[in-house]
């Protein structure tokens, strides 16, 4: 049987929230559809629980792998998809009834090979719920190119790069090439969101909000973590630039917001070090930021003079 539509998730030992996203991904889909789920060596009960809702539901594709990380997991998945759209969500969240109805009756009306859904911000400790897109951020209506869409969000300096507000064509995805890179796992979605814009011939917009990320906060978090976001960062940083070199020069009234967003995610570089308990390992790290010229390669893009002052101070440090 032909499928309409998959759903990739990868899962990591996420048994408190799981069951409340199964429910919803199994309401907000039917039996046309395909649910390709990756447990990645969990060692909760993550792993029964899919099991189990497996032997229930039919549209649903259980895959088992040793640990590799979400990227390896979500690349897994897409590997085995069938369905015509390709969508993405995380095991901790939920989505609304009619999410992935309103994306597809978009994606079809505007023949689009992409398209973004709105979504919320859903604080657990609170309750609380924001959209992700605020009245002066939300794309046009209709449809727009890729590129296009891509300079809307820099110059609103908002990139949904979360692809779980996507939805794709897998004709698009197949011919694009796209995959996710494994180093830059817990940042992933950033290089894969820019390759899909500059690919991307028509993108649509979907204003309602349907996918509910979960905010959690309290996580207790180890320097092994942050190392990892570090590295994530800066090759997010350098990646952006060599990607979008030839959209710069073709658009150069673009650069600014650009580097703008580069230089954002740089910054959290400098922040993530600062979260580091090992004080050589932050030594050690803005050495390595020093040798590797990297200072020099946020400070080139830096416009005010409050963003080089903070850039250079972390230069000054890396000698300490």
């Amino acid at each position: 049987m032909k499928k309409r539509l998959s759903v990739v998730v990868p899962v990591f030992n996420v048994e408190q929230y799981l069951r409340q996203f199964l429910n919803s991904l199994i309401k907000a889909t039917s039996a046309e559809d395909e649910l390709i789920l990756v447990n990645d060596g969990s060692t909760d009960e993550s792993g029964k629980i899919l099991r189990d809702y497996s032997l229930i539901h039919d549209r649903i594709r259980l895959i088992n792998q040793p640990n590799a990380g979400v990227s390896e997991a979500r690349n897994q998945g897409l590997s085995l998809a069938q369905g015509e759209w390709i969508a993405f969500a995380d095991p901790d969240d939920w989505v609304d009834d009619a999410y992935y109805e309103r994306a597809i009756a978009q994606a079809v009306k505007t023949n689009a090979e992409m398209i973004i859904s709105n979504a919320m911000y859903c604080f657990e400790r609170t309750g609380e719920k924001t959209p992700v897109f605020k009245d002066n951020q939300y794309l046009p209506l209709g449809f727009m190119s890729g590129q296009e869409a891509l300079s809307h969000c820099l110059q609103c300096k908002h990139l949904p790069h979360m692809v779980w507000m996507h939805l794709y064509r897998r004709e698009f995805l197949t011919n694009s090439g796209l995959s996710f890179l494994s180093a830059t796992d817990g940042n992933e979605d950033v290089l894969w969101t820019f390759k899909a814009f500059l690919s991307a011939t028509r993108v649509s917009f979907v204003k309602e909000p349907g996918y509910c990320y979960r905010v959690i906060s309290g996580r207790k978090r180890t320097d092994s973590y942050y190392l990892h976001k570090i590295n994530a960062a800066i090759l997010n940083a350098r990646g952006i630039v060599d990607l979008c070199a030839e959209y710069i020069n073709n658009s150069p009234g673009v650069r600014e917001y650009l580097n703008y967003h580069v230089v954002d995610g740089a910054l959290s570089v400098f922040h993530h070090i600062g979260k580091l308990k090992s004080r050589t390992m932050r030594r050690e790290i803005l050495r390595r930021l020093r040798e590797e010229k990297f200072f020099g390669f946020v400070l080139q893009r830096a416009r005010s003079w409050k963003l080089r002052k903070r850039i250079l101070k972390q230069y000054v440090f890396s000698f300490f």
